[in-house]
């Protein structure tokens, strides 16, 4: 996300020189706010960087950019999903387990 943020930009400022207007911000615009920014679209907040994304001048960098941000939000989903399904594997291992040593103390 940083390099398509980055080149985002480079547009902006282009467009700016030749006496254009641009409404592009640059909301990532080093490194470790890259990480910081895609930590937080991994719990849900990703509407800033996207409306960001949209305003983008150049429009080669919107279409990748918008399609790596839906690959990124698939595959977080995917993920969290897959956490999910192993945290309730685990509980339901623990609770068998339980009743087994409750039905063997009883004995």
């Amino acid at each position: 996300f940083y390099i398509i943020f980055t080149a985002c930009e480079r547009a902006s400022k282009q467009i700016k020189e030749k006496g254009g207007t641009s409404e592009f911000q640059n909301v990532i615009d080093n490194p470790l706010e890259a990480l910081l920014r895609t930590f937080i679209m991994t719990i849900g907040e990703f509407m800033t960087i996207y409306k960001e994304m949209a305003s983008c001048d150049s429009v080669l960098m919107n279409f990748i950019g918008k399609i790596i941000f839906l690959i990124f939000e698939i595959f977080v989903s995917i993920l969290q999903f897959n956490l999910l399904i192993a945290m309730m594997t685990r509980t339901y291992e623990t609770i068998f387990e339980t009743k087994k040593e409750w039905n063997r103390q009883n004995k």
